[in-house]
């Protein structure tokens, strides 16, 4: 699962070439700052000090966003493409670290993060066995009592799910409600939902907490 990824995820993946070819833009895309911000920093109440795992961070934009906040960010991908250039945007920063890992066994011990998030990446996942491996260590390496973000792309959005060969998992909001409750996980009301951005934040937003 991991190499065929990889080679999916490589230097000519639609994204990461886009972000290749316009290395600036993401830097001050209001836009992408902004959904991030909402999707993650408000839904999971991010305060300065706080210690958030991004799983799937790609070139580590979110976390390079959250340092403004006083949030410390690790990331991890499993493309050292991404990793190489989120590095040669940023630069390295002190805290926004990311470093070429898979979700499936992340590198830091157990109860270390404040929360944990993914943008658009369990749907990569090869099926939903290596999905729930994923979540498993997700909730490993977080501490007690605190909370998961998820952003999945889900089959309400027809539009964009089909066009992207790497979407192996493909569900819908029911069924990854579901998928979670299944394995341990609940979900809260998310404050994001009703902020009016159009299609980017519509579905497909998944705020966890551990079932008491």
């Amino acid at each position: 699962m991991v190499e065929r990824s990889r080679y999916l995820y490589d230097a000519n993946y639609p994204y990461l070439k886009f972000v290749v070819e316009n290395t600036g833009l993401l830097r001050y895309d209001a836009r992408v700052a902004i959904r991030d911000w909402l999707r993650v920093s408000v839904s999971l109440g991010l305060k300065p000090g706080n210690r958030i795992l991004d799983v799937g961070c790609c070139i580590g934009t979110l976390g390079h966003y959250l340092k403004y906040g006083g949030v410390s960010t690790y990331g991890i991908d499993i493309n050292p493409a991404a990793i190489k250039k989120g590095h040669e945007i940023f630069g390295i920063e002190s805290s926004n670290t990311s470093i070429i890992a898979d979700g499936m066994a992340i590198p830091y011990q157990t109860d270390y993060f404040d929360a944990v998030a993914s943008q658009d990446v369990f749907e990569h996942f090869s099926n939903l066995d290596c999905a729930r491996k994923a979540l498993q260590e997700m909730d490993r390496v977080l501490k007690p009592n605190q909370k998961m973000f998820h952003k999945i792309t889900v089959l309400e959005e027809t539009s964009h799910i089909h066009n992207d060969p790497s979407h192996r998992i493909k569900q819908t909001t029911d069924e990854w409600l579901s998928f979670f409750a299944t394995n341990g996980w609940e979900t809260i009301k998310n404050p994001t939902r009703h902020f009016p951005i159009k299609s980017s934040l519509s579905y497909g937003n998944f705020l966890l907490s551990r079932k008491r």
